[in-house]
């Protein structure tokens, strides 16, 4: 089952707990725009089955318990009182009557009233268990009504023997005797219970149901003063007796009967003490007499309440007990202000970044250096914040002047590993780092100085090799120095002119300059937590519970507070929701929902926990959104987007693909090159901006996050569109050619090429070591399509997803599947499933119907079997019944399909036989195009087209 979130808007007729939170969530889901996406980050919970106490609320159980026995003793007598003997007449027609007229309503009858039995009686243990008070008259309407019920059983059970038919009569009896021990055992434990209790609430005074005013003088739960009345009415009757104070068994019993009571009313105690009175020990049983004696005298005394000090009813009942923990996306860390070290820093690397002028060697020295100081995601930030407001471009004359320069090392280093002749290359290169150097004009003095030394190291090669080379081929030097290579390369460096730096430029209004005097000065928190959390169980496909949190405040910490220095093997009061349940529950970090016994036994099929905020500007949270995940991509754990197939568990056999240290030289072209997003030939097309723009947050964003610059997305649409003619384009334009037209065929390509991506239409996101799939859904229940072809998709998918329901639930793994086998294994093997496909299986297919025109009349026998065989459910034919309600919509009509005697062979229902009797009129007010003749003899069908299309 998938929960609709806004079907938590609307009537929730089985939800009886907690009526009032329940409508709370009715109204903060029904504020809810529809054209504002939900935004759910995950959370991780804590469930537990326990038993606590909870106030009484509404009409109670010895009322309820009244009722409903009253109601089964009245329907027990009701069969009793009937007569179900019938005689048979003669005749068939007088039989069918008689059986129509007068047995089935019979029978009828006789079934509702053991229904309203079993209905009655289904609550009864809990109402016995939770009996706490009760006026004398409820007491006494109980154990009138289970006299009532033990006398109608066997009155009951001789009536129902009277019907004529054994089927119904065997039917009847056993249905009655498995219902025979649950009248006795209620009628033989309500009685006593009842009368225990409403003696206990007349001694003990007014009781207000939810009242806030328990007793302060002794903390005893209500199910227990009951069975403590429940024990005092058996002592009562064993000290009524005067052979009690002789026997030594009665005296036993009577000592664990003390055993058994919590607390009495005072008078209660003294009454006691006074029937012991009555009946002396005898010399063989004084010990065990002044045993009991002590016993009695030692029980806690309760004393009569007024109304200044209410006595509040309470039960234990079963509970499950939900906790929550925000996730790691959830969690902020990030501090934005800056020490003077980090100020110092940052100023530091951009002043090398100036003085390397475009040598990108120097600036990945310098960004090395920030990153070992700050680490590569504090290095970022800090560097963000003290860039320079117009820092000075860098020249990129210089950056290629070291690159030629070290082409012409590497030339000569091949010259003399290698024999041959390789001046041409030599002079080649040459050549090329002269005219790199004639376009460096000037330059900062370091940047010089790597110049200057790059020459200094070559030079003496080069005029070595060339020396060489002139002396292998003869040749006589020109004696025109300037015209000599190693010359005119140490003349352009001599002739180079250097920039004086001034101090780099500080930002004119930094957001927070050296603010902070230490480097931790505020608790983690959580952000975008909701206002308060939802509790949702589901039992057999349905909602069976909704509980609501408390009020989740906006500045939850999550860690110690730098500021204050908690007293030693003390946990800080703000963090003791972490550990301390109630705690955790007053926060609205922790739900309590109360259920039946039966659930505590056998579970939940599922439990979702939802978030419900109060924020009503989209606005504002996609700030709040974008500000948490800057905080995570500058914080110690650090943002990036995932590529498909990247482990995200470390096992013997290999790593995760995180790694808790980054290397600043893969940093550096993420944090410092160009935004990854913003320049990229596609923004929206990128992995990270599709992220960003399915966030609502600036691309700006994600400009400098690892792996925004991907294209996984975009190469899984590319690969869609590239199987599309060999897969559901072939489908639709060979086989149903005749259903699904051009424009159909082109808006399913549209939709099939774009939308629907096996590995998602979003990248995955990771906040440390932690992926998030980002997964965008909707309320497929809720669709309204806009126009026919929707429509037609919409019924097709409907009529598909039991099939597919079917097929996962046998066929593929997943953590919710039932198995018979260990369900830890079970959930180990999902989770070591491989990212991407790694076999694929085929089958080849026979194309029944005529080329693009799909399956005709005379190929609709294909699959069907003959008469009395079993039917195959994929058929041609199978499959036309299955979607006769999505052709319907189409405008083909509809009805059922039928099977020639002693042949194979099938025809359709008249709708599809004669189309010209039906089509037009359909075709013209379901698809809005008109009917065109076939030249075939037979006729055919138009395809579907789009309103306001060219048919």
């Amino acid at each position: 089952m998938t929960l609709d979130v806004s079907a938590l808007d609307g009537p929730l007729t089985d939800i009886t707990e907690h009526p009032d939170l329940v409508r709370a969530v009715q109204d903060a889901a029904s504020h809810r725009d529809s054209g504002h996406p939900f935004l759910l980050l995950p959370v991780r919970i804590e469930t537990r089955f326990g038993r606590g106490e909870v106030t009484v609320t509404g009409p109670s159980a010895v009322t309820t318990l009244a009722v409903e026995l009253t109601r089964a003793a009245g329907a027990l007598d009701t069969i009793a009182a009937r007569d179900y003997t019938t005689v048979l007449p003669t005749g068939r027609v007088a039989r069918q009557a008689m059986k129509r007229d007068v047995e089935d309503p019979l029978v009828a009858a006789a079934e509702a009233d053991l229904a309203t039995v079993a209905d009655a009686l289904a609550g009864a243990p809990g109402l016995i268990r939770d009996i706490a008070e009760g006026s004398p008259a409820e007491a006494a309407e109980i154990e009138a009504a289970a006299s009532r019920a033990v006398a109608a059983l066997p009155r009951a059970a001789a009536a129902l023997a009277g019907l004529r038919s054994t089927y119904h009569r065997d039917r009847m009896l056993v249905q009655l005797s498995e219902l025979e021990p649950l009248v006795l055992a209620t009628a033989g434990d309500a009685p006593p219970r009842a009368g225990a209790a409403t003696s206990l609430f007349a001694a003990l005074g007014t009781v207000l149901p939810g009242g806030a005013g328990a007793r302060a003088d002794l903390e005893v739960p209500q199910h227990r003063l009951t069975e403590s009345a429940v024990a005092h009415q058996e002592l009562v009757e064993l000290l009524a007796d005067p052979q009690t104070g002789t026997s030594l068994e009665r005296l036993s019993r009577a000592r664990q009967l003390c055993a058994e009571i919590a607390a009495l009313p005072e008078p209660w105690k003294a009454e006691l003490l006074s029937r012991l009175d009555v009946a002396p020990a005898t010399r063989t049983v004084v010990t065990e007499y002044e045993e009991l004696r002590a016993a009695i005298e030692a029980l806690p005394a309760l004393e009569r309440s007024g109304p200044d000090q209410p006595f509040t009813v309470r039960h234990v009942v079963d509970q499950l007990k939900v906790r929550i923990f925000p996730d790691d996306i959830a969690v902020r860390t990030h501090e934005e202000e800056l020490t003077q070290a980090e100020v110092d820093a940052g100023t530091a690397y951009w002043t090398a970044r100036a003085a390397a002028g475009g040598d990108e060697t120097a600036a990945r020295s310098a960004w090395r250096a920030l990153c070992a100081k700050l680490g590569s995601n504090r290095a970022a930030w800090v560097a963000r914040q003290t860039r320079p407001p117009d820092p000075p471009p860098p020249d990129s004359a210089v950056t290629g002047a070291l690159d030629a320069l070290r082409t012409l090392g590497r030339r000569l280093d091949e010259a003399g590993r290698r024999p041959g002749d390789r001046t041409e290359a030599v002079l080649k290169a040459t050549d090329a780092a002269i005219s790199a150097l004639r376009e460096v004009h000037a330059a900062p003095e370091p940047a010089l100085g790597r110049l200057r030394a790059a020459v200094e190291g070559i030079l003496p090669r080069l005029r070595e090799h060339l020396a060489a080379a002139d002396r292998e081929s003869g040749r006589e030097p020109d004696g025109e120095p300037d015209r000599e290579p190693d010359e005119r390369l140490d003349r352009l460096v001599a002739a180079l002119k250097a920039i004086e730096l001034a101090d780099p430029p500080t930002p004119d209004q930094p957001p927070v300059m050296a603010s902070r005097t230490v480097p931790w000065t505020r608790p983690p928190q959580a952000g975008l937590l909701p206002e308060r959390f939802v509790v949702v169980t589901v039992s057999d496909g349905a909602i069976s519970h909704v509980a609501v949190g408390k009020p989740v405040p906006t500045d939850l910490p999550l860690g110690l507070d730098p500021t204050e220095a908690p007293e030693a093997g003390e946990l800080p009061a703000a963090l003791r929701w972490m550990v301390d349940y109630p705690t955790a529950e007053q926060l609205g970090m922790a739900v309590t929902v109360t259920i039946t016994s039966e659930e505590a036994a056998t579970g939940f099929e599922r439990v979702y926990v939802l978030g419900l905020g109060a924020e009503d500007d989209p606005n504002q949270t996609a700030t709040t959104l974008a500000d948490l995940l800057d905080g995570h991509h500058f914080g110690p754990n650090g943002l990036a987007l995932v590529p498909v197939g990247t482990p995200t568990n470390a096992t013997q056999a290999a790593g995760s693909g995180y790694r808790s240290r980054t290397d600043s030289d893969a940093t550096y072209p993420v944090e410092q090159g160009p935004g990854l997003v913003s320049t990229a030939t596609d923004p929206t097309g990128c992995d990270g901006g599709r992220l960003a723009s399915a966030l609502g947050v600036p691309a700006g964003v994600l400009d400098h996050v690892a792996g925004a610059g991907g294209s996984g997305v975009s190469d899984a649409v590319t690969a869609n569109a590239a199987l599309w003619p060999a897969t559901m384009g072939y489908a639709l334009e060979e086989l149903l050619g005749v259903l699904v037209g051009p424009a159909g065929r082109d808006w399913l390509r549209e939709l099939a090429v774009h939308h629907t991506i096996g590995r998602g239409s979003l990248p995955t996101l990771r906040v440390g070591p932690q992926p998030y799939g980002v997964l965008p859904t909707t309320a497929f229940s809720r669709w309204e399509t806009a126009d026919d072809l929707e429509g037609v998709l919409h019924a097709t998918l409907t009529t598909m997803w039991p099939d597919w329901t079917a097929v996962r639930e046998v066929l593929v793994p997943h953590t919710h599947r039932r198995i018979a086998g260990d369900p830890q294994q079970h959930v180990l093997e999902v989770l070591g499933l491989d990212a991407t496909a790694t076999s694929f299986e085929q089958r080849f297919t026979i194309n029944a119907g005529r080329r693009g025109g799909g399956l005709g009349r005379a190929t609709l026998h294909i699959g069907l079997p003959p008469l009395g065989a079993p039917p195959n459910p994929a058929s041609a034919f199978a499959l036309l019944s299955r979607f006769a309600d999505v052709l319907e919509r189409a405008g083909h009509g509809s009805g059922p399909l039928q099977v020639t005697a002693g042949t194979d062979k099938g025809a359709i229902a008249t709708d599809w036989a004669d189309p010209t009797t039906i089509w037009p009129a359909r075709a013209a007010t379901r698809c809005g195009c008109s009917p065109r003749p076939s030249r075939s003899t037979r006729p055919r069908r138009r395809p579907i087209s789009r309103p306001g299309s060219t048919p």
